[in-house]
């Protein structure tokens, strides 16, 4: 069995775009990264965390993106330079 090539592409601190060799992938990401977000925004969770910390993160949903997409882009470029490409796609 092949195994699941999943690919994420960060820009600016923020996830850009998910590729995944699975259509059925579900991802999620957790974000603590969050310092100047509203606490009631969409997405925003308070978690309790160590010595009873309370801090804030998003949590959502990303719709991972055939690895097929990838032809052309800039990740697919980096992923040559790094060469790892080969069994990827």
């Amino acid at each position: 069995m092949q195994p699941t090539h999943i690919i994420i592409n960060v820009h600016g601190g923020t996830v850009q775009d998910v590729f995944c060799s699975d259509s059925n992938a579900h991802v999620q990401i957790v974000d603590w990264d969050i310092q100047e977000t509203e606490p009631n925004s969409p997405g925003i969770v308070e978690v309790e965390v160590e010595h009873g910390r309370q801090q804030l993160a998003f949590v959502g949903g990303l719709v991972p993106n055939p690895l097929t997409h990838l032809a052309g882009t800039d990740v697919e470029k980096a992923l040559q330079a790094a060469e790892v490409l080969d069994g990827v796609t």
